[in-house]
């Protein structure tokens, strides 16, 4: 017993030291944390502030105002599509529509899972007439979002304005499927239907002198 009452003063720094760097580094951890919490709040605080200053320029029709603080916001925020999206705007209001497309291409590099980038690109290729582009992001957003049913529908459109009326037969057929009541895919699929015979016709009728 004394021999083994002899060894505990000799453990006992030890564990005590242990102890110490334990708490030590529990501390360092819950500081880096609340930290990190506070960096976060503020640039999430920093990018709202952004956005307000570039909305209020873009209400009162200064576009020109608005890139400053919405590049601001994308520069401490890569990754906020309302930036992204609101600067695109911006640039289509000013004419500027080669900008516009590369803003929001941007928005989607950045953000590949985000349904909502995907339909913002799609959408402007359809006003720009990029038809093959628009038809690629709208299949994007179907890949994250299988029943976005105006994606759908757009999805089917462009494939028609691209000349492609057997690709949007297909994809009111298969609207129509989930839902046999949806009027506006009859409609797309009679005219889909249309433009298939049409393009048959013209490719089996002798041609023209």
């Amino acid at each position: 017993m004394q021999e083994g009452s002899a060894q505990l003063p000799a453990k006992t720094p030890k564990r005590s030291a242990r102890r110490t760097v334990v708490w030590a580094c529990v501390g360092i951890a819950f500081l880096a944390g609340a930290g990190w919490a506070y960096r976060w709040r503020a640039r999430t605080t920093y990018v709202t502030d952004r956005l307000e200053i570039a909305h209020h320029a873009l209400h009162h029709g200064n576009a020109a105002d608005a890139e400053a603080p919405l590049k601001e916001a994308l520069a401490a925020n890569p990754r906020s599509f309302p930036a992204h999206q609101m600067l695109a705007s911006m640039y289509e209001s000013m004419d500027e529509q080669d900008k516009a497309h590369a803003q929001l291409r941007a928005a989607v590099k950045v953000l590949p899972r985000n349904a909502e980038a995907h339909y913002a690109l799609a959408t402007f290729c359809i006003a720009d007439k990029r038809y093959p582009e628009a038809i690629a992001e709208f299949k994007g957003v179907l890949s994250l979002d299988p029943r976005n049913r105006m994606a759908r529908h757009l999805l089917a459109r462009c494939h028609m304005w691209d000349g492609q009326p057997e690709k949007a037969v297909q994809v009111f057929k298969d609207i129509l499927a989930d839902d046999p009541r949806d009027q506006a895919a009859e409609s797309g699929l009679a005219t889909a239907k249309a433009k298939l015979g049409a393009a048959k016709f013209r490719a089996g009728a002798p041609a023209s002198r």
